[in-house]
């Protein structure tokens, strides 16, 4: 084997890794969650303060989880934010601010993670799911005002992998519609529109900052709004009726909720040791944006370069304004075609020693999309149909599903040299496309399909 540059090895003549064969890529990726000496001297001082969630009673005030809502707030440039337990109970505090209940439609992309459907449903809304524009593998503006109904109560508009949805054009359709907004701006921290930052459209926008995510603190999410009204009702509705108490002296025991009551809610908070991680993940955010922005033109041009796969990203202007969770590859080639997603992503994922999957089930395919066995659905045998997911025709999602894999972002956390070790898998899974083609007849334990 000859040696090109550390990390990679030429191997056209050898067999792919799936099948035994060297990988391509043989040094170390960047590891993701990182922490800097910031985050573990915030952890050790959090640990000896005596205050470890927003419910604490402790002289320490203001709590970490407030101030790194704050700053999150400023960041995108909301006035408020409500940091939660996660992305999922960020976006369930919203819905029901905003009135969504049994019976409500709200429109969902078709391709998407489980939780932005599953939401809607563990309220009774029915989620309405609507195909995706295959240049940005986000929801079809058409799609979605063909969706609408007099049963629509809100829109969902979803930034999805490396792509940010056209959140202008919505916010116009919803206004003349007379719709709530909520953008899910889960997979694109730091991003902008124009001269907005992700996480500034609609009524109510809302991040998760599960492990995978540009910023993380292993599960957590926010909601942030400008609206004095959501902000109170949100505030109620993760923290069982409680909101942030004003100006107050410090004391022992002191509480820096107080009793409201106005609404139900329920225990979603954010500890104090993941709004450390949060805050000093935020300070170096668009920093490694950036660094990932500059790796993925390198990508781009790498891959671009075998005339059969390509980075599938919006193509809004400015382009540099977008952000990179997941960086989608779609896939022109026959052979490779027919080997499928599942088992080019495990191919993949041996050469580069990096995991690399197919994109999120269409929901109306989904494995893990089972609205029948909510409660609210199960018991209504009149409603079971209205949330049936098979009743969702969405063929750009399935075809986009079928043709493309998905590479996490820390590949781009490196330099060029790692970055482009990509081209070379490709090349060489090309190259032995015969051999994977065989392998793809043979039985494999664990994948699963698409639901029927």
């Amino acid at each position: 084997m000859e040696r090109l540059a550390d990390g990679c090895v030429d191997q056209d003549r050898e067999p792919l890794a799936i099948l035994g064969g060297p990988p391509v890529h043989v040094g170390q990726w960047p590891t993701w969650p990182r922490a800097g000496r910031i985050a573990q001297r915030g952890l050790l001082n959090v640990l000896h303060s005596g205050k470890w969630t927003l419910s604490g009673r402790s002289s320490v005030i203001p709590s970490q989880e407030r101030l790194f809502a704050e700053s999150f707030a400023g960041f995108v440039g909301r006035r408020y934010g409500v940091s939660c337990s996660s992305g999922t109970a960020a976006l369930t505090i919203a819905l029901q601010a905003l009135g969504i209940g049994p019976g409500d439609e709200v429109v969902v992309s078709g391709l998407t993670w489980v939780a932005c459907a599953s939401a809607v449903v563990n309220l009774g809304g029915i989620p309405v799911l609507v195909d995706v524009d295959p240049d940005s593998l986000c929801a079809s503006i058409a799609a979605i005002e063909a969706g609408l109904s007099a049963r629509t109560r809100a829109v969902l508009g979803v930034h999805m992998y490396a792509s940010r949805a056209d959140l202008p054009a919505l916010e116009t359709l919803c206004a003349r519609h007379n719709l709530s907004l909520i953008e899910d701006a889960s997979q694109a921290h730091g991003a902008t529109i124009g001269n907005r930052r992700a996480g500034t459209f609609g009524s109510i926008s809302i991040f998760s900052f599960q492990q995978s995510k540009l910023l993380t603190a292993g599960e957590g999410g926010i909601a942030v709004t400008d609206d004095d009204r959501l902000f109170q009702r949100m505030q109620q509705l993760r923290a069982d009726g409680r909101a942030y108490a004003g100006p107050a002296p410090m004391a022992p025991a002191f509480s820096e909720l107080v009793a409201c009551g106005e609404i139900l809610g329920r225990n979603l908070c954010l500890s104090e040791f993941q709004a450390v991680l949060l805050q000093e993940g935020l300070g170096r955010l668009d920093v490694e944006n950036a660094h990932r922005l500059r790796m993925a033109t390198v990508l781009e041009e790498a891959v671009g370069g075998l005339g059969w796969v390509s980075v599938v990203r919006d193509r809004l202007d400015p382009r540099d304004g977008a952000t990179f969770y997941k960086i989608p590859l779609r896939i022109d080639e026959e052979r490779l075609l027919r080997i499928g997603p599942e088992l080019l992503a495990r191919a993949l994922t041996a050469e580069l020693r990096l995991p690399v999957e197919p994109l999120d089930w269409p929901l109306n395919r989904s494995p893990l999309y089972r609205p029948e066995t909510s409660p609210l659905v199960a018991r209504n045998a009149d409603a079971v149909e209205l949330f049936r997911p098979g009743r969702f025709s969405l063929p750009q999602a399935e075809a986009v599903w079928r043709s493309s894999v998905a590479l996490p972002h820390p590949c781009l956390m490196g330099g060029e040299i790692d970055v482009q070790t990509i081209a070379t898998a490709l090349r060489k899974i090309h190259r032995n496309a015969d051999a994977l083609e065989d392998l793809s007849r043979r039985p494999s334990p664990g994948a699963q399909a698409f639901r029927t």
